[in-house]
């Protein structure tokens, strides 16, 4: 029991922070010490808006029908 809570503990410290950052050239997601990380160029981004996503479409980082969100 008490190595199923110190995993419980370890995945949720992993991904209890997203930290996204933009540069001059890429746009960089990633959880807790940087894994999972996810960079996209910034030359290959189409289109950006402001979006509310209700709590059944999910958290984090993932690849949808028509792009990344």
């Amino acid at each position: 029991m008490a190595v199923l809570l110190v995993a419980i503990f370890v995945i949720v410290f992993l991904f209890s922070r997203l930290e996204v950052t933009v540069d001059s050239e890429n746009v960089t997601a990633a959880f807790g010490f940087g894994w999972p990380k996810t960079v996209i160029a910034l030359d290959a981004v189409v289109s950006v808006r402001e979006v509310r996503n209700s709590w059944w479409q999910g958290w984090g980082i993932r690849r949808i029908s028509n792009g990344w969100m």
